[in-house]
């Protein structure tokens, strides 16, 4: 008999997997004998992910299920490099036209339009709606975000975001996401036996990626399909705030240079010309599944921490360099900062 440890997302894969190996060897009575001597081919191990909800991790988007906590409203420009600070503040800068294949890129052809409503609904009770016009969102729907449940428990699941179209078309601006430590790198610490003990602790930011405010220009990076009419979303105050900042009324109001910019590449595009157009959903924080959003959010918390004293070479942990002072080391691996000491046993 084998004995797993619950541990971690991939326990209960790791557990099925296993007692499905057992049962098939058992079925061909490798169990017994010599299994040498019966030869034979190749056989399929039979797979069943009925056993526990764990084992269908990833679900179609269901806006019931999903546990949203985070309102947006931590700017983090503060704390971020000057590396992360413009493709975060201004992403267009970032963003090229490079050719990607159908199959690497998620399939919003078949997307929930009643799912889509349901998910802006929640988004606009967060703060984490903004609406644009299509004139303004991306020139493909390869480019939009599919987003998906993430099973968590029994009540509700986790959002994750596909942004496979939109990832590959920004350049890849090396973060410390590379240097995030692992557990080999625990194996720097010691203590002497009978007479220490490491004790440790751990923090974990809650629903961290939802939490950033992002600019308007970020947010437009983060659409998703299918596209609904103004009219769909009444009520809600992302569709009051896009009348306010595209409507008629906003079109005739003199527009200020310095954000409007000079249209270099053209004149302004005229937006809204019906009463009810399609507009462009927008996630107004950071996807799980953007790839530089790991980057941003690693670096900035990083940041946050270090302006408290904390983090501090030489006795952090890092998967690419070693402690030099191990009496007490602390480490961060995106949202969750950790730290050890050496403790003194009492003794018995």
């Amino acid at each position: 008999m084998v004995s797993l440890v619950g541990c971690g997302r991939k326990s209960f894969q790791l557990s099925a997997r296993f007692e499905e190996l057992w049962h098939f060897l058992k079925a061909e009575g490798l169990d017994r004998g010599d299994a040498y001597s019966r030869g034979g081919g190749g056989h399929a191990v039979e797979k069943n992910d009925e056993a526990f909800e764990e084992l269908r991790p990833y679900r179609d988007l269901d806006a019931s299920r999903l546990k949203i906590v985070g309102k947006g409203q931590w700017d983090c420009s503060d704390f971020l490099p000057d590396l992360f600070y413009m493709v975060f503040k201004e992403p267009r800068i970032n963003v090229f036209d490079l050719p990607f294949r159908e199959d690497e890129v998620p399939d919003n052809t078949r997307n929930s339009h009643e799912e889509m409503l349901a998910l802006c609904r929640l988004w606009d009770a967060q703060g984490l709606l903004r609406l644009i016009p299509t004139e303004l969102g991306p020139p493909r729907i390869e480019m939009c975000t599919k987003v998906f449940n993430n099973y968590k428990n029994t009540l509700a699941d986790r959002q994750i975001g596909d942004r496979r179209g939109a990832n590959s078309q920004e350049g890849r601006v090396p973060g410390p996401s590379k240097s995030l430590p692992s557990a080999t790198s625990l194996l720097q610490l010691s203590v002497r036996r009978w007479k220490e003990a490491l004790i440790g602790s751990i923090t974990d930011r809650r629903d961290f990626y939802r939490q950033f405010y992002v600019t308007w220009e970020k947010s437009s990076l983060n659409a998703i399909y299918p596209w609904p009419r103004l009219s769909e979303l009444k009520g809600l105050e992302a569709a009051n705030a896009y009348l306010e900042n595209f409507g008629k009324k906003a079109l005739k109001r003199k527009r200020n240079r310095e954000t409007e910019g000079d249209f270099l590449g053209g004149r302004r595009p005229a937006l809204l010309v019906s009463e009810d157009p399609y507009v462009v959903p927008c996630f107004a924080a950071i996807f799980q599944g953007d790839h530089l959003g790991v980057e941003v959010a690693t670096a900035s918390h990083t940041g946050l921490l270090q302006s408290y004293g904390l983090l501090v070479t030489g006795s952090r942990l890092l998967s690419t360099s070693f402690v030099v002072q191990d009496a007490v080391v602390d480490g961060l691996v995106i949202d969750d900062y950790f730290k050890f000491c050496r403790g003194r046993m009492l003794e018995q």
